[in-house]
């Protein structure tokens, strides 16, 4: 058995279903959708972009229910072509982090030709930071 189910209380022979929202902070409509679905139980817990336009509210909602489970959903691309993301430790193209625009690349691809570690994990330290910051 899964220790960690396990550790939960859990028998052998139970199932367990872990519904997870993704994107968080994304948009407003995804705040809502979000809050609806982890207040009324059909989902156990949700990630959050920390650098998406609407993460401020998502940190609002979350600190007023303490109860909820959310992590940080990290990224390195932003691939939407009309609503971009910056980076949150250097809008530098020259840190190759991001494009020419400031924002995070578009692709998997793009990053990984671009990024380099050591701005990968500055980065994703800054997002980190700022969810933990927000509370």
């Amino acid at each position: 058995m899964n220790q960690f189910l396990e550790k939960m209380g859990f028998k052998p022979v139970d199932r367990v279903l872990i519904t997870h929202i993704d994107d968080m902070g994304f948009c407003h409509a995804a705040n809502v959708a979000t809050e609806a679905c982890l207040s009324g139980g059909s989902a156990s817990c949700a990630s959050v972009i920390v650098n998406a336009g609407w993460f401020l509210e998502a940190a609002h909602m979350a600190q007023h229910n303490l109860s909820w489970d959310i992590g940080v959903h990290l990224t390195l691309t932003a691939e939407y072509s009309l609503y971009r993301w910056p980076a949150l430790s250097s809008r530098d193209a020259g840190t190759g982090l991001v494009d020419r625009q400031g924002y995070l690349w578009h692709t998997r691809e793009d990053a990984i030709r671009h990024v380099t570690e050591e701005a990968a994990r500055g980065e994703m330290r800054a997002q980190i930071d700022t969810a933990l910051a927000a509370g």
